[in-house]
């Protein structure tokens, strides 16, 4: 149950975060959502598990601040061709 509260805060304190630093709610979602659905449970324990979420975040966050990935927005790299799956 501990680790249960404890990622669930985590959650909440990093959408605070990228809220804060101008990304909207639905950028947010998408940006959680792509994380579950390119990793879902990966097996690993809940550390390496997090780290792998967190390297697929970071990647999109990436790819909204250089050119040829799509575009500025979460939402556009999300949905730019070739890059993930359209129902995410």
């Amino acid at each position: 149950m501990l680790g249960l509260i404890n990622r669930v805060l985590v959650g909440v304190i990093t959408a605070s975060l990228l809220v804060a630093k101008g990304y909207t709610h639905k950028d947010v979602v998408l940006l959680a959502n792509i994380m579950y659905l390119e990793n879902g449970s990966t097996g690993r324990n809940d550390d390496e598990n997090r780290q792998i979420l967190i390297m697929t975040g970071q990647v999109v966050i990436n790819r909204t601040k250089q050119e040829g990935w799509g575009g500025d927005t979460i939402e556009k790299v999300l949905y730019s061709p070739g890059q993930y799956a359209k129902d995410s």
